[in-house]
């Protein structure tokens, strides 16, 4: 979970003819990240899931370290051995390598060069624009806590799951899901994840932040979860 940072802004005041500078305090900067799980997997069919809660003002950054993928790397040499005349595996995430994730085997999945492509350019791509897009002007009324304690946030829940379904004729040692699944859905959240009841002030405020977040994020002008499939070809 990130720090929650306040901020004190400076602000003129007259007294007794004179310009004085007052100090105001700011509500911390939603910079906190919650895990609500992470690679919970079903050793029978190998399903795989990822799931976390970011805040909007978090400054994100790339970090291509797959090292961590040990199981998933042994699958991905097999099957490039097995069908690299047809197609090209990659080690793929689960949640995106500039959104906060765990470099451990339970956030990466076996996934083909073009389903990788699809997966980043259809959602994981828009999701980290529009969160750059946070941290800048645009996020100003959205990136700080809501309350004084800091401990109300807007927040955006991210979620991928690898199917129960095989792809192929793929064995244990090689195993492969047909498709992953993806879930993203804004709301205002406390510093344990759970997601609050909302005023109509609040609504209109999260209604508002969903308008934004469909300029960068297909979806979200119309619907409160946007979701999304990506299959490994055959």
């Amino acid at each position: 979970m990130g720090k929650k940072r306040g901020r004190e802004d400076e602000e003129d005041e007259e007294v007794g003819g004179q310009r004085t500078s007052k100090r105001k305090r700011q509500p911390p900067r939603a910079d906190l990240d919650i895990d609500k799980s992470i690679g919970t997997s079903n050793p029978k069919n190998n399903v795989k899931w990822a799931e976390v809660i970011m805040g909007l003002a978090n400054p994100y950054s790339k970090n291509s370290n797959t090292s961590g993928a040990k199981t998933v790397n042994k699958q991905v040499k097999a099957l490039n051995l097995e069908y690299g005349s047809t197609y090209t595996f990659i080690i793929g995430h689960l949640i995106n390598e500039q959104l906060p994730h765990h470099n451990t085997d339970a956030n990466f999945v076996p996934l083909t060069s073009i389903a990788n492509s699809e997966h980043k350019n259809n959602i994981e791509k828009p999701i980290v624009n529009f969160l750059i897009a946070m941290n800048g002007p645009l996020g100003d009324r959205y990136n700080r806590a809501l309350d004084a304690k800091g401990t109300l946030f807007f927040g955006m829940r991210y979620k991928v799951v690898s199917s129960s379904t095989v792809w192929g004729n793929s064995k244990p040692d090689s195993y492969v899901n047909d498709f992953i699944t993806w879930e993203v859905e804004l709301g205002i959240y406390d510093i344990k994840g759970k997601q609050k009841n909302l005023n109509k002030e609040e609504q209109k405020s999260l209604d508002d932040l969903r308008l934004t977040a469909s300029k960068y994020i297909n979806g979200f002008k119309t619907k409160k979860i946007v979701k999304g499939q990506v299959n490994n070809e055959k």
